[in-house]
């Protein structure tokens, strides 16, 4: 477990090419999934869920609205306490993968994030095998050529 958790976030600005430094995050965590959400037109967010901190899995998410720099908690926290899972960009949500619950429990679910109501949605589809601290990316069909 990481017991000396950050609470900083940054981002990268692609026009200037230079990290930024954000607002710290009210909770001190490690390992956490984000993503950047967008809904009817609302200014952007940083959604930030789970991770680690002081010897404990979280299941708490706090999101940053990017024009204020003002961080709030979200309406629902994720249906488990989870850490190092990966986040997938997903159109104006993203995706929350696998992921552990202990330091021996995988887990082979995806989450969606719904922006308007702040909570998650269980994906049907899970992966073949329970994985954390992974790769992952979405592929339209026809990116990769056969063989």
């Amino acid at each position: 477990m990481y017991s000396n958790a950050p609470r900083q976030l940054i981002y990268f600005d692609a026009r200037t090419k230079e990290w930024i430094d954000l607002n710290n995050m009210p909770t001190e965590r490690a390992f956490a999934a984000c993503g950047v959400v967008s809904v009817d037109g609302k200014p952007k967010e940083v959604v930030v869920a789970g991770g680690e901190a002081s010897g404990s899995y979280l299941k708490d998410v706090e999101i940053l609205t990017v024009s204020t720099l003002q961080w709030r908690t979200a309406k629902q926290s994720l249906p488990v306490s989870q850490s190092r899972a990966t986040s997938v960009q997903y159109g104006d949500t993203f995706l929350v993968v696998g992921g552990q619950i202990s330091a021996s429990a995988e887990l082979d679910t995806v989450y969606m994030y719904n922006p308007a109501t702040e909570g998650w949605t269980l994906m049907p589809n899970r992966m073949r095998k329970s994985k954390h601290g992974v790769a992952a990316m979405i592929m339209k069909p026809g990116d990769f050529q056969p063989c």
